[in-house]
């Protein structure tokens, strides 16, 4: 079977099964089995398939029917203009959570130009793509490395190692710190036998979906611990929340929502924190996506 013909059969039963592109997909996962770009596919068409590259691809394209995401065949993921390593232990990066960066990057900013010590705080890391990002673009930007500390945590010892993966690929695992634990818990037991009073600024993209809505095709491929925040979607942000008032102050916090979440997150940080200063900001659809909270000291 030439490389034309296995992509047309492919296409098409893609796209009986109604997933994705139909196409765009198949031409990708036979990309991953060929170890070739796209273009090599569409120039060399005529070339006959291996037999052990021609049962791979089927499998893939079998699997890819039962709404596995792409990503997780795959095994990449870009994220913020970087490709991130994937799989089914980590939830796979949203272009949403993007925004996080983009508010994330101007406080730390903010930090330097006033040459504050400040530590950054990934809370549920995954696959670390939020963290790795912002070391990556910081140290692109040649900024002052001694002054601030970075931190990945994570429940999950799997995500950990996926985390830890992606910060070697991209050259920063020496600049980020990762512990293993329940939410803020580890970073709060490091900081108690820490004489140093930071800045910090706590980063959670938290699962935050509606008990019921992550059995849904396709998220049902995905770390259901990655997605389920109980049954108003923000039991894991209560629990964040209580951890918070252990945290020594000022911080400033950015937590990721749904958009009909703002308000009702909102109000959840203004009984547990009644001083606080928060603002709901919009991502590129106008919807609310983020949660800003600042506590001063």
């Amino acid at each position: 079977m030439t490389i034309t013909e296995a992509l047309i059969i492919a296409t098409r039963t893609l796209r009986e099964a109604n997933i994705g592109s139909g196409a765009l997909d198949a031409e990708l996962l036979l990309s991953v089995v060929l170890k070739k770009p796209r273009e090599y596919l569409l120039a060399h068409g005529e070339n006959a398939l291996m037999p052990h590259d021609e049962k791979l691809f089927q499998e893939l394209v079998k699997e890819r029917t039962t709404w596995k995401p792409l990503a997780y065949l795959t095994g990449e993921k870009e994220f913020y203009g970087l490709r991130f390593l994937v799989n089914e232990h980590v939830l796979i990066p949203r272009p949403e959570t993007e925004l996080l960066i983009e508010q994330a990057l101007p406080i730390i900013h903010f930090f330097i130009a006033h040459k504050k010590s400040f530590r950054v705080v990934d809370v549920g890391t995954g696959s670390g793509c939020i963290i790795v990002t912002l070391v990556k673009t910081l140290e692109q930007h040649k900024h002052e490395k001694s002054l601030g500390q970075y931190y990945a945590l994570d429940l999950s010892y799997e995500a950990l190692r996926v985390a830890q993966e992606n910060a070697k690929r991209h050259e920063m695992l020496n600049r980020i710190i990762f512990l293993q634990g329940n939410l803020l818990e580890p970073f709060i037991e490091q900081e108690a036998a820490s004489e140093r009073k930071d800045e910090t600024l706590v980063l959670a993209n938290l699962p935050y979906l509606p008990s019921g809505t992550t059995r849904v095709s396709p998220l049902v491929h995905e770390p259901r611990v990655a997605l389920d925040g109980g049954q108003d979607g923000l039991d894991i942000y209560r629990a964040l929340l209580q951890q918070l008032e252990l945290l020594s102050r000022p911080f400033t916090v950015l937590l990721e929502c749904m958009p009909p979440q703002g308000a009702t997150l909102k109000e959840l940080v203004h009984y547990t924190f009644p001083k606080a200063t928060i603002t709901i900001k919009n991502d590129l659809s106008n919807l609310e996506r983020l949660v800003q909270i600042r506590v001063e000291a």
